[in-house]
């Protein structure tokens, strides 16, 4: 069975999920721990306050708390309270310690806000175009990369004619 990791990065100021799915994981277990495709991640530990969306299925190490949101509108409403939420976030991990941390408990007891059905159906409506636009091309700048990262050397060897 093959896992992705999920682990954030930040791809021009646009904060998102990445996969790393070189890693396969034979425990049947594991399947119980998927996060499914626009889930919301949350960096708690150090990082505190980096919001990501995934794009697939995958799972997170424990420096990350994650949120299935319950209908698929709610997701990018959730994503930008969460962003909004970084001071209150830091404020809350910031316990005395010398590494900011989040506990689970502390977060499953952040207080978001309660909106309206149709408020957040509009909301969507506007947004998500814009997201998955952003996301189209973050998949292109990451193929981009790759084929730059493939051609470089052989042309610098003279491998390849221009």
């Amino acid at each position: 069975m093959r896992i992705c990791y999920l682990h954030g990065r930040t791809t021009a100021g646009y904060q998102r999920c990445s996969q790393d799915c070189t890693s396969k994981v034979k425990d049947p277990g594991m399947k119980s721990l998927l996060l499914p495709s626009g889930s919301i991640c949350v960096s708690c530990i150090a990082t505190i306050g980096l919001v990501s969306i995934t794009t697939e299925e995958g799972v997170t190490n424990q420096q990350i708390n994650s949120i299935i949101p319950n209908k698929s509108e709610y997701t990018y409403f959730l994503y930008q309270f969460l962003k909004r939420s970084k001071k209150t976030l830091e404020a809350i991990g910031a316990g005395g310690s010398t590494t900011f941390i989040i506990n689970k408990t502390q977060f499953e007891n952040l207080e978001v806000p309660v909106a309206d059905d149709s408020k957040v159906t509009s909301f969507n409506y506007v947004v998500e175009p814009m997201y998955k636009k952003i996301l189209d091309v973050t998949k292109e700048n990451q193929k981009l990369t790759e084929m730059r990262d493939l051609l470089l050397p052989k042309l610098m060897k003279g491998e390849v004619r221009v």
